[in-house]
């Protein structure tokens, strides 16, 4: 998958609050920050790889543990 194809598609499997960064692995795809946290770097940063997204399970998990 090219560069923008994999920026259309994970725009478009972006839920609220999550930002599509220009930050882009040929092998993970684009890093997308995330509120909940869904993977936190070494730095702190919060969120994931396009290619990776997180579990619904762990979503919801990571709700109940936010409120």
């Amino acid at each position: 998958m090219d560069r923008n194809a994999a920026k259309e598609l994970a725009l478009k499997n972006a839920i609220q609050n999550e930002i599509v960064t220009d930050e882009f692995d040929p092998l993970r795809g684009y890093w997308v920050r995330s509120e909940e946290g869904d993977i936190i770097r070494a730095n702190g940063e919060r969120g994931y790889w396009s290619s990776e997204p997180p579990r619904l399970e762990f979503r919801a998990e990571r709700r109940r543990k936010l409120k």
